[in-house]
């Protein structure tokens, strides 16, 4: 049964749930979208600078990472400031995760476990 509906942009990609916030990655512009899940009203619009793309997105150790195609950086958002704190280069992310206390990312024919900065 739908309890209830919440309307956004024209093409909604990747949703995590972190921070008692629901993350939603316009995948048409490529901002990032904060709502409270308690009102259903959105609490924030990010700009990511990340072109638009189906995205990997997740919440982990504090902190909001996404990376919208493999071709784009992996970028560390701060929910306390709803910014982007960081944007990191190298890889080409084709899956994304945290578990363990680490950010897991699948690039090309490997996946990488990477420490998280202090």
């Amino acid at each position: 049964e739908i309890v209830d509906t919440i309307s956004l942009g024209a093409s909604p990609g990747q949703i995590v749930l972190g921070d008692k916030s629901l993350w939603v990655h316009d995948q048409v512009d490529g901002t990032l979208l904060r709502i409270d899940p308690s009102t259903t009203k959105a609490v924030a619009t990010i700009e990511t600078g990340l072109p638009r793309g189906h995205s990997h997105l997740v919440y982990g150790g504090g902190y909001l990472w996404l990376t919208p195609d493999k071709a784009s950086p992996l970028i560390q958002i701060d929910p306390a400031t709803n910014k982007v704190v960081r944007s990191y280069h190298g890889a080409a992310p084709t899956g994304l995760d945290f578990g363990d206390g680490d950010l897991w990312v699948s690039d090309e024919s490997q996946i990488l476990r990477l420490d998280l900065p202090d």
